[in-house]
């Protein structure tokens, strides 16, 4: 039998990594980090924006989240159609694959996108 201890031990761990994955799950950007992304991209910004603004209403949560992950350098250098094409692409493919089920959005966009 498991000490007491290790038990108490056993289930703050699953509650933290349930809790963890619940947190993770969630896609949606807030509109400060969208901002502090447009900052980032400096001259680059009316590309970012294009992208955000231009993003089809089904991959537009996507796009957000994609920008607000970028690293500063492509923020600094990519322009909208690379991140439409690349975005729509990507949806694409996650939504025709024969696994698409078993792949949520927090997955995709962290793996696929």
């Amino acid at each position: 039998m498991m000490p007491f201890m290790h038990r108490i031990q056993l289930t703050f761990a699953i509650l933290i990594l349930l809790l963890a994955r619940t947190v993770s799950a969630s896609i949606d950007v807030t509109d400060a980090r969208i901002d502090t992304a447009l900052d980032v991209a400096g001259d680059n910004r009316d590309e970012i924006r294009r992208a955000l603004d231009d993003a089809p209403d089904d991959q537009r949560r996507y796009m957000r989240w994609l920008v607000a992950h970028m690293p500063p350098k492509d923020l600094q250098s990519l322009d909208a159609a690379f991140l439409l094409n690349n975005c729509d692409l990507a949806c694409r493919a996650w939504r025709s694959a024969p696994w698409h089920g078993e792949i949520d959005e927090a997955m995709f966009v962290d793996t696929i996108l």
